[in-house]
């Protein structure tokens, strides 16, 4: 664990001052401007990283999944220092780990409708996360948790931000402004099927590389044995398997997208390298990080960040 997270601030912090020379990406106006949005970027990632570390996912502790998350986010360069992406990834990650919780809660209405009403708050400056409303509800009948009770609860919860924005509007119009993100992403053409940039597919593969295995694994094998953690972990791969069809449906969003994706890596990469070791899965587990090391060496001499 220290080594990762060693590795992964060094490398952050090394490509945060390689950007402050760039003159495309930073505006002479602004010295301190892009540092500081990089810095918040950073402690966002942080933020998801100790979700992580607190969600009980597997039958033993896994120390360096949090590590591990921060390393594949300084990988990804292109997606690392951009606020907007990493503060909707810390808020999908929060929806995700509130949602988790309502398998080991009595207050079930209350849980459902604060996620709902988060996601529906983000989805106010982020209007894809709409589109992630149906693998959310989904985990609600996996994990038998879903009433009628519980389902105008969800309803409430995403409806009671649009349901105050309008009335801030009705009192204040300026405040009409806050729809605009959305108008545009529906009346903009929502979906157009085309391939994604070149460094959004190599990130593709990479996750592919962890979650082909991680899948196979997990519908071959009894582990985890728990039944509230398998739930949890099917949630994690239906989650990673959409957001990725969701990338070349939406390729506008694919960079966000992948993002929000990082977590789910983390968390599956953990799972597969936690189980019994072997030669096989030394080799693979060297191949998979020389790949990630070798994309984000592209990205570097790109110069994606």
């Amino acid at each position: 664990m220290p080594v990762l997270l060693s590795c992964a601030l060094a490398l952050w912090l090394f490509v945060a001052i390689a950007g402050e020379f760039r003159d495309d990406v930073l505006s002479s106006s602004a010295p301190s401007c892009n540092f500081l949005t990089r810095s918040l970027s950073l402690l966002c990632y942080i933020a998801v990283a100790f979700i992580l570390n607190h969600l009980h996912l597997f039958e033993r502790r896994v120390g360096w999944l949090m590590s591990l998350f921060i390393w594949l986010i300084a990988l990804s360069m292109h997606v690392s220092y951009d606020f907007h992406v990493a503060f909707s990834a810390m808020a999908l990650a929060a929806s995700v780990a509130m949602l988790f919780s309502c398998q080991v809660t009595a207050e079930h209405e209350r849980v459902l409708f604060a996620v709902f009403a988060l996601i529906g708050s983000v989805s106010l400056l982020t209007p894809v996360f709409l589109l992630i409303l149906p693998v959310l509800v989904s985990f609600t009948f996996i994990s038998n948790t879903i009433t009628v009770k519980r389902g105008f609860a969800m309803l409430l919860g995403l409806l009671t931000p649009f349901w105050l924005i309008f009335g801030a509007s009705y009192v204040y119009e300026p405040a009409r402004m806050l729809f605009s993100g959305m108008q545009g992403f529906f009346t903009g053409g929502m979906f157009m099927v085309a391939m994604p940039p070149f460094h959004i597919l190599l990130s593709v593969v990479a996750e592919l590389l962890v979650l082909v295995p991680a899948s196979v694994l997990f519908f071959t094998s009894s582990s985890p044995g728990k039944p509230v953690l398998r739930k949890r972990l099917s949630l994690v791969l239906l989650l990673n398997s959409y957001l990725m069809l969701l990338s070349f449906l939406l390729p506008l969003h694919s960079e966000l997208l992948y993002a929000c994706r990082i977590p789910g890596t983390a968390v599956l990469m953990s799972y597969l390298f936690i189980q019994k070791i072997t030669k096989l899965s030394n080799i693979y587990f060297i191949f998979v990080n020389l790949f990630w090391v070798s994309f984000a060496s592209y990205s570097l001499w790109m110069g994606l960040f």
